[in-house]
């Protein structure tokens, strides 16, 4: 064999050898782009799941929010609806009252009659009645301790406590610091009572008439009664 016989297959196997090495090397990198690759596109894929099952969440949350949103709505319309319906201080007063009298066997038929014939304002005479009477005591018996108004329509009569002096002993004129008792007589014969201290306050209704009453200390063992007519109800 000759020189230049054994020098080309060196360079034969030498060739061999770089090719073999490089298509190995080729191939672990076409592997592991290969594996690189599937890698990324799993992950791709998985990412787009997650942003979907993501999107689907928030799409589900934003229902379920508005959800909410109309529910509350609906809440604090009923909220107010219920408020509305729900006495004041004033309306409060009115409907114990209103039980009262219908608790009292008052008819809630004439009960509702009466409050719907009321209107926001009530006409009164201009100027109310004056009298005046001495009030009677358990050592004042004199006089007659009785006024009446309209012709006798209406009677009011009184009795009151003594006054004591300095000595705490009774004097004949009655104390208007202490309390007193009233009457009111009406057609018929029926009486009306209150008792307290002055100034006092009652109210006396026939048919569409009103009289309201006012008593209140006059001069010494005399007490005044004014009376003013409204029309009623």
């Amino acid at each position: 064999m000759s020189l230049g016989s054994s020098r080309q297959k060196e360079r034969l196997r030498r060739r061999r050898r770089f090719w073999l090495g490089f298509f190995k090397w080729l191939f672990i990198v076409a592997v592991f782009a290969g594996m690189g690759y599937f890698a990324w596109n799993t992950g791709s894929k998985i990412a787009r799941l997650d942003i979907d099952l993501l999107n689907e969440r928030y799409t589900k949350l934003q229902l379920d929010y508005e959800g909410l949103q109309l529910e509350l709505g609906k809440s604090q319309a009923r909220v107010q609806e219920l408020e509305k319906r729900v006495p004041d201080e004033r309306s409060q007063s009115l409907l114990t009252l209103i039980n009262k009298r219908l608790d009292e066997g008052l008819p809630s038929q004439r009960l509702a009659q009466v409050i719907a014939t009321l209107s926001p304002t009530q006409k009164c005479e201009d100027t109310s009645q004056l009298k005046r009477f001495i009030v009677p005591t358990a050592i004042l018996t004199t006089g007659s301790g009785v006024v009446s108004f309209e012709k006798g329509l209406l009677t009011v009569s009184g009795k009151g406590r003594p006054s004591l002096n300095a000595e705490g002993k009774p004097e004949a004129w009655y104390d208007p610091a202490q309390d007193v008792d009233i009457s009111f007589t009406l057609p018929g014969g029926e009486t009306q009572k209150i008792s307290g201290t002055l100034p006092l306050h009652h109210t006396v209704i026939l048919g569409d008439t009103e009289y309201r009453f006012t008593l209140s200390a006059g001069n010494r063992s005399f007490m005044a009664v004014a009376l003013l007519k409204c029309s009623y109800p």
